[in-house]
């Protein structure tokens, strides 16, 4: 790999990555969004799904058998499966499976879920079933504009960006230590930290140091990146790959802009 090819890939893959971190951070908010705007209670599915549901219920239930509910279609089934403790907060709960028949008619269908040994008690869950007609039409009406556009998962995409992400800063690290060699056995560097010093001047670090023959007291000439000679730089501070010099204020100089080794 050449100098210019290092510093177009590098230039690429960092575009490539911030256009990867704003994906997964829109990802994220298209699915939190949607999350927020689907009630808890709410069920979206299709004639024929078997949907995973949960729910608390009262301390003195102590066998699934003490549990009944209400269906306002004979479609729809609530399968009890067992009780259980709340992960978060404990108490008692219980999950079970709704199960939609095949000929399910599409509209908006109830499911209570209360005690069955006292019948005052107020009920455990009331879940809201909104049956579609399609998978089609149960995505068209997704709260997630992903899930409507693309039909996937915000979650999923925000997984793929997020990971695309990481793997384009990983690979942008690699061509930028490449680049760093290869500008370094050129007597080049780039400037990456500017920073103010005293005596009205300012101070930037490079990455040239004792190992490339820079000394302390050396004048190094400093060019912007489009390789125009803005100035110089005196080394006052050099360690084995890196050194520090200082600039009048008057000399533009910001990170990226590139230092020469005389020769």
């Amino acid at each position: 790999m050449k100098l210019d090819q290092a510093t177009w890939w590098r230039s690429t893959l960092g575009r490539a990555g911030a256009l990867f971190c704003i994906l997964f951070i829109l990802s994220g908010l298209d699915g939190l969004v949607a999350q927020f705007r689907t009630p808890p209670n709410e069920v979206r599915a299709i004639p024929g799904e078997k949907i995973n549901v949960n729910g608390p219920c009262s301390p003195d239930i102590q066998d699934l058998s003490q549990l009944v509910y209400d269906t306002s279609a004979e479609g729809i089934q609530l399968q009890l499966e067992a009780l259980h403790s709340g992960f978060w907060l404990g108490g008692t709960m219980w999950r079970g499976q709704l199960v939609l028949s095949s000929d399910l008619r599409p509209g908006t269908y109830g499911v209570m879920v209360r005690s069955g040994i006292d019948p005052n008690e107020k009920p455990f869950a009331l879940f809201v079933i909104q049956v579609f007609s399609s998978p089609d039409e149960l995505r068209q009406t997704a709260r997630s504009f992903i899930l409507r556009r693309f039909g996937i998962t915000p979650w999923i995409a925000f997984f793929v960006f997020i990971s695309l992400a990481l793997l384009t800063f990983a690979l942008t690290y690699y061509v930028t230590q490449q680049r760093d060699s290869m500008m370094a056995e050129q007597g080049l560097a780039e400037v990456y930290r500017v920073a103010m010093g005293g005596e009205g001047c300012r101070e930037v670090a490079f990455g040239l140091g004792s190992t490339h023959g820079v000394q302390a007291g050396d004048l190094v000439t400093l060019m912007n990146p489009s390789g125009e000679r803005v100035g110089k730089v005196k080394v006052i501070q050099v360690f084995d790959v890196d050194s520090i010099g200082t600039v009048d204020l008057e000399t533009m100089v910001r990170p990226g802009f590139v230092v020469a080794k005389d020769h």
